[in-house]
């Protein structure tokens, strides 16, 4: 127990000192405004992540230096993919406009990318965790498809809302930044859950990949139906609603927490029961 704890200080100790010298990297502890603290502390927890599944799923605790290398190879790996993603998830969100409004200080717009940074780890550390070379390539095209997964769910989502999410954040709505990061952070939990377990052909694998991440239209229902009626007391809508209201005009941060709450919530609890 000890010595895997001190495994697992060691390499988020080197991840996070590796992440901190890395040239123009968002967000980092010393910003001039709260928005570039809040992306540096979701890197923070990124990287916790990272540890947690390479040390949990590549280390045997039978050999201490076949655990190292294993733990660094799948670590390595994880973080190259982690910051090759966000960044690349920030391009698909907002076509680059996001570096000019953290810049700016919007909180609004880091409290979203705050979700993707989070949702990303998650990922990665469900999937990056391997003990051979052929282990880590199914490791890094799971976490391809998971990404794209989640991706696409997020696309889905944002059809139900009769507003913008990305572009309400990008003019300081900080209610669709707080419900788009329980979103993507729930949906995160839900496709490592669905990419889980172990591999036995692609046939297989990708069937019951399909049937699991099913859970994500869930979504809907919780978004729609459950939130407006039970918490806010008020008729559900097939769209739009007064969950949208809410969020998209009134720009209410407690609905909007309310919303990120009850997805994240409903993805533990299925996790659980799963």
């Amino acid at each position: 127990m000890l010595t895997t704890l001190a495994l697992a200080l060691v390499t988020w100790t080197c991840l996070l000192l590796i992440d901190q010298a890395l040239p123009g990297r968002m967000g980092h502890a010393g910003a001039a405004n709260p928005a570039g603290r809040l992306i540096a502390a979701a890197r923070t927890l990124g990287l916790f992540l990272i540890t947690a599944g390479a040390v949990g799923n590549a280390s045997t605790g039978e050999h201490l230096g076949q655990d190292i290398a294993n733990v660094a190879m799948s670590a390595g790996v994880a973080f190259v993919l982690f910051q090759l993603i966000v960044q690349a998830g920030l391009r698909l969100l907002a076509s680059g406009r996001v570096t000019t409004a953290l810049q700016n200080g919007n909180l609004a717009i880091a409290t979203l990318v705050t979700g993707h940074i989070v949702a990303t780890g998650i990922l990665g550390g469900a999937l990056c965790g391997s003990r051979t070379l052929g282990e880590l390539g199914l490791s890094v095209t799971f976490v391809a498809i998971a990404q794209v997964s989640l991706h696409l769910l997020v696309w889905l989502f944002r059809r139900l809302t009769a507003y913008d999410d990305v572009d309400q954040a990008l003019r300081g709505n900080i209610a669709a930044g707080v419900a788009h990061a329980g979103l993507q952070i729930a949906l995160a939990l839900l496709i490592a859950r669905a990419a889980d377990g172990p591999f036995v052909d692609w046939g297989t694998a990708l069937g019951e990949y399909g049937l699991a991440l099913a859970e994500g239209l869930l979504v809907y229902p919780l978004r729609q139906f459950l939130v407006p009626v039970l918490l806010l007391r008020q008729r559900p809508a097939l769209f739009g609603g007064a969950l949208d209201k809410a969020i998209g005009d009134d720009r209410d941060v407690g609905v909007g927490a309310m919303e990120a709450v009850t997805y994240v919530g409903a993805a533990l609890l299925l996790r659980t029961l799963g």
